[in-house]
């Protein structure tokens, strides 16, 4: 009985200092595969409206002939047509213009009404867009303790424990028979498929 007590003990003891070293050895990891993405995701537009901008600054400059509707009939006297220039002033005209529209830097746009000789409003649109960068690696434990038990037809129970290697196990079983005396060691080489 008490050579039975002693290979449990035996066994009980290799079977925790096992799973200690392959605690502390398994703790090591291999990255299989390593998947990097990059995504443009578009923002929230940003719109600033400024309704009824006010000048800064304003200069008053001389008639060019050319630019006036209207017939040159000498040098200096020439006859303005005062129907197409109020025509002019009241025309109103809206710009827009695009800066830039890129999936790395968003989009740009400027609108602007002008009427009167003045400008009615300055729209500003911008939509920001946001770098997504995802990372995601396949990580495989470098060492995998595992525990083993059972039970086989000639009535011996066994209890062991091993660790893999990435695919190479070694496994260590401690076989006792239950009706008689008797036990057994096995040492086993493993790979996984």
């Amino acid at each position: 009985m008490r050579r039975y007590r002693s290979h449990i003990y035996t066994a009980l003891i290799a079977l925790i200092v096992g799973l200690v070293i392959g605690f502390f050895v398994g703790r090591g990891k291999t990255i299989i595969k390593e998947y990097h993405t990059i995504e443009w995701k578009a923002s929230d537009p940003v719109v600033v409206n400024v309704p009824y901008p006010y000048p800064v600054k304003e200069q008053h400059t001389t008639i060019n002939e050319k630019l006036v509707p209207g017939e040159v009939v000498r040098d200096t006297v020439f006859i303005v047509d005062t129907a197409g220039v109020v025509d002019d002033y009241m025309v109103e005209r809206t710009y827009s213009q695009t800066y830039f529209d890129s999936k790395e830097q968003g989009r740009l746009t400027v609108n602007s009404i002008v009427q009167y000789n003045k400008q009615k409003s300055l729209g500003i649109d911008y939509t920001p867009v946001t770098r997504i960068e995802t990372i995601k690696q396949l990580i495989e434990p470098t060492w995998t303790p595992f525990l083993s038990g059972g039970l086989n037809t000639n009535n011996y129970i066994s209890l062991g424990g091993g660790i893999f290697y990435h695919d190479i196990g070694f496994e260590y079983n401690y076989n006792q028979n239950i009706n008689l005396n008797s036990s057994f060691h096995e040492f086993k080489l493993k790979y996984k498929f």
